[in-house]
């Protein structure tokens, strides 16, 4: 961003407006919305909690279960298609997806709902980013267990586009996270060693797709907490 006007260096050529401050209490709902799994109303429901989600991609792993088949019994968090779910304990370990079905989720886990101009797709971006990742990291590190709550998420401070840029950032991530799954399971195994994407506070969705295909690297993380991540920065 440039420091004088809030401007990406790199954006979608349309938008040219600045980027506003928001604050995460203003524009951010965490569901409180927790259930009884013995109820069998949730049977059949997927339990996907931080053990089921693969680190700073949002990808759902392949040892999902069913509410009936965990024979859960403590109180879960109900999450819904297009919900935000994110994993509270160790955030250093970046465990968060977008949801496309009805489900259940640990209470280690929080379930985000963008309000105020602030869009679901946008708000899973906005998890990715390096600037949540440090912050989210540095206030965890205040306890004996390393989590962030609800007071120091509500603390938080970002800058946001209009809402029909957020949608176009956001759509833009979620179709890159659709095409890795895609060539995941056609392929099995990616190769992480061709490419390095870097940029800085902003991307070019039309080179930043342009490497990834061409170079064969099908996979990506916002941030890099892991050298052996593809570092993409995002925003």
């Amino acid at each position: 961003m440039s420091e004088k006007k809030n401007v990406p260096k790199l954006r979608f050529p349309e938008f040219t407006e600045p980027w506003e401050q928001r604050k995460w209490i203003d524009t951010v709902d965490i569901s409180t919305e927790m259930v009884d799994p013995t109820s069998g109303e949730y049977d059949d429901m997927p339990h996907i909690a931080p053990g089921n989600i693969e680190s700073f991609t949002g990808r759902i792993l392949d040892n999902v279960k069913t509410v009936k088949e965990e024979q859960l019994i403590s109180g879960k968090f109900r999450f819904r298609p297009n919900d935000v779910v994110y994993g509270k304990i160790n955030p250093q370990l970046g465990k968060y997806f977008y949801s496309c079905v009805n489900g259940l989720t640990s209470a280690d886990a929080y379930v985000f709902n963008g309000k105020h101009g602030i869009t679901q797709k946008f708000l899973f971006a906005l998890l990715q980013t390096s600037d949540f990742f440090k912050y989210s990291v540095s206030v965890s590190k205040r306890s004996g267990m390393p989590k962030i709550n609800r007071d120091e998420l509500n603390a938080y401070v970002f800058l946001a586009p209009r809402e029909e840029e957020q949608d176009k950032i956001g759509s833009f991530l979620l179709n890159i996270d659709h095409l890795i799954t895609l060539h995941q399971r056609k392929l099995g195994a990616i190769n992480l060693t061709n490419a390095i994407v870097l940029f800085d506070n902003g991307y070019n969705p039309a080179l930043a797709c342009e490497l990834i295909i061409l170079k064969g690297v099908l996979t990506y993380a916002k941030h890099h907490y892991q050298k052996q991540h593809v570092i993409l920065r995002l925003l």
